[in-house]
């Protein structure tokens, strides 16, 4: 996820011209910074086998992140964008496994399938929006520093809805490093 921003950031830079204030660097710092507080149980490091794909997921999200500001800075559509942007992972995913089309027909089946479509339809939200601020001045390199506080909020929301209650100040200063964030990146 933090690996995500700097990612994103870079990228922004070179392939969308994009100029970082000294308030958004030390503002993704921050972000970065809460995103290790709220994760930390030690410092210990070493590397574990699903590190790879996931340093592979951040470096694919931050370049598809960027690939989407692209496309949108000509295209101002964002519902029509979004539509066609989710639809094609679906035909891809058929074309590459024929046979989950059976999988599908199960799904659709069970019970599952409305809290499915709400997750799908909050995603669709999530995706419009954020592609929204974009289109009303944000720029990538704000955005993407600022969309990595969801972790942060997805932390305290766990305390909350799920009683997830095992370091709760560490979860708090987090939150609130990653709120001192967004408003350091919000800063032109």
């Amino acid at each position: 996820g933090s690996t995500r921003i700097i990612v994103s950031m870079i990228a922004a830079i070179l392939v969308l011209g994009e100029h970082i204030t000294l308030y958004q660097g030390l503002g993704a710092i921050v972000m970065f910074s809460a995103i290790s507080v709220a994760f930390s149980h030690h410092f210990e490091w070493k590397w574990e086998p699903w590190m790879g794909s996931t340093l592979l997921y951040a470096l694919t999200s931050g370049l598809v992140f960027i690939s989407d500001a692209r496309i949108l800075s000509e295209f101002h559509n964002v519902p029509s964008y979004m539509t066609i942007a989710f639809i094609f992972p679906g035909i891809a995913t058929i074309f590459i496994r024929p046979r989950i089309v059976f999988e599908i027909v199960h799904i659709a089946r069970s019970p599952q399938l409305w809290h499915m479509i709400g997750f799908s339809a909050s995603y669709g939200l999530m995706a419009v929006t954020l592609w929204l601020s974009y289109q009303y001045g944000a720029t990538a390199s704000q955005i993407a520093p600022i969309r990595q506080s969801a972790v942060s909020l997805t932390v305290l929301l766990a305390m909350v809805f799920l009683q997830e209650r095992s370091h709760i100040l560490r979860k708090i200063i987090s939150a609130l490093m990653a709120i001192v964030a967004v408003y350091l990146i919000s800063i032109k």
